[in-house]
């Protein structure tokens, strides 16, 4: 694991936990969690397969900024029903 993310929406949520949630200014991606892993894209997803979750899961590719750096992205709009 190389790191975690997280992005709130809710205000009130942001204030209870200050050093949990922060975004600068501009626009909000909603509420989601995200991981970055040093494994391959390939290798995350056959992780996600093999450990039973959904296919309609998180959004797994990667990242667009850092080198060697895998991504695995879900927001509330994903686990929505």
């Amino acid at each position: 694991m190389v790191g975690v993310c997280a992005y709130e929406e809710d205000d009130l949520i942001k204030a209870q936990h200050p050093g949990y949630y922060w975004r600068g200014p501009g626009t909000s991606p909603g509420v989601q969690l995200m991981l970055l892993t040093s494994a391959r894209p390939e290798a995350a997803k056959a992780w996600w397969k093999k450990v039973g979750y959904s296919e309609s899961g998180p959004k797994i590719e990667a990242s667009s900024d850092q080198e060697g750096v895998t991504e695995i992205r879900c927001s509330d709009y994903d686990v929505k029903g």
